[in-house]
C-alpha cells in the first residue's frame, strides 16, 4: 500500500480516494510523487545465503541496474556505491526517493554474534539514509529496535516507534478491539473467545489491541489456536527463561498465573545477545510479542495463546 501510494510509476488515486487518507490536506501532495525503492531484507539475506557482504553487493547491483534503465541519461560515477548512485539520479531528476525496508532487523537477529557483519550492515544503511538530500522518507519495519553501539545509535536519524513506546502509532500497530469485533461479527466468530486468546498489548490510548496474524488465522481456519508460537520457536523462548537470572523463571511463573511484574526497559541493548539482567530478557520477550507492557511499565502474558 505504501509503495502504491508514493510511487510515480502509476496513478493509484482510485485505491485511496475512498479511504480516510484522502481527507488529509497533504493527500494529493504526496500521492504518486516519489521514486520508491522496496527492499525485503529477509528475502535478500536468504538469497545471499546469509552472507552480509554478498547481500549488500547484490542489493546494490540490483537497484543500480534499475536506476540505469529508468535514467539512461545519468552518468553513474561510482555504481558500486548505492548512496552515490542515488545521489547521481537525484541531481539530474530532482525527484526524491522513498525507501521501504521490510524486516530490516533480520540480519541483527541471525548474525547476532557476528559483530563485524552487523557493523558492516549498519554502516551501509547509515550511508544510504543519513543526511542525504535524495531521501524524502525511509520507513523500516522489524521486531527489534535499532541497535546501539555504546551511547550512539548507528542510525540515529530515525524516529523509532516500538512495542514499548508506540506513541501515536498505537492504534495502527495491530488490530484494535473495534476492528476485531467487526471481524467477529462478519465471520461469525465468538468475540469473547477471540478476546481470551488474542487480546494482547495495552497502551494508554488503546487499552486492547490484538495480534493480526493470530486473528486472521483463527478466522480463516474457523478455530482458535496458538498460531503465534509457530512464528517464534519455543526452543528460543526456553533459552531465555532457562537463564533464570535474578529470579526470571519465578517472574515467568507469576505472569502465567495472571500476576503483573515490573520491568525496566530503558537499558535494553536492542539485540538478542546482550543480557545483563532479567530486565533485558523480559524486554526482549516484549519485542518478540510474548509479553504485554502497560503504561506504568508492568508487564503480563498478553493472552493464553502464548504459553
Amino acid at each position: 500500500m505504501l509503495c502504491s501510494y508514493y510511487s510515480r510509476g502509476e496513478d493509484s488515486s482510485s485505491q485511496f480516494d475512498s479511504l480516510k487518507i484522502a481527507k488529509s490536506p497533504s493527500y494529493k501532495k504526496h500521492l504518486n510523487q516519489y521514486n520508491v525503492i522496496f527492499i525485503n531484507m529477509s528475502l535478500e539475506f536468504n538469497s545471499a545465503r546469509h552472507d552480509v557482504n554478498q547481500m549488500i553487493s547484490s542489493v546494490t547491483s540490483s537497484i543500480v541496474k534499475e536506476l540505469k534503465e529508468a535514467y539512461p541519461q545519468v552518468v553513474f560515477n561510482s555504481p558500486d556505491k548505492l548512496y552515490e548512485a542515488l545521489d547521481d539520479v537525484f541531481s539530474v531528476s530532482k525527484v526524491p526517493f522513498v525507501f521501504i525496508v521490510d524486516e530490516w532487523d533480520r540480519i541483527m537477529r541471525e548474525k547476532k554474534e557476528d559483530a563485524q557483519s552487523l557493523k558492516q550492515y549498519l554502516e551501509w544503511l547509515e550511508g544510504i539514509f543519513k543526511d542525504q538530500a535524495y531521501i524524502a522518507l525511509a520507513y523500516m519495519t522489524g521486531i527489534l529496535p535499532i541497535k546501539k553501539y555504546g551511547n550512539q545509535s548507528a542510525l540515529n536519524m530515525f524516529n523509532e516507534f516500538s512495542m514499548t513506546d508506540p506513541d501515536n502509532f498505537a492504534p495502527f500497530i495491530v488490530f484494535t478491539e473495534r476492528e476485531v469485533q467487526s471481524l467477529c461479527n462478519e465471520f461469525k466468530m465468538n468475540f469473547n473467545q477471540m478476546q481470551q486468546w488474542y487480546d494482547g498489548y495495552s497502551f494508554t490510548d488503546v487499552p486492547h489491541i490484538y495480534n493480526p496474524n493470530s486473528v486472521v488465522k483463527s478466522i480463516s481456519r474457523k478455530r482458535f489456536g496458538s498460531y503465534w508460537t509457530k512464528t517464534e520457536t519455543f526452543e528460543s523462548l526456553q533459552e531465555y527463561i532457562d537463564m533464570n537470572m535474578e529470579g526470571l523463571r519465578d517472574d515467568i511463573v507469576k505472569l502465567i498465573a495472571g500476576e503483573d511484574v515490573v520491568v525496566n526497559v530503558a537499558k535494553f541493548q536492542n539485540d538478542m545477545v546482550t543480557f545483563k539482567t532479567k530486565n533485558d530478557v523480559l524486554t526482549l520477550l516484549i519485542h518478540l510479542g510474548y509479553l504485554a507492557i502497560k503504561p506504568d511499565s508492568d508487564i503480563r502474558v498478553d493472552n493464553i495463546s502464548k504459553f
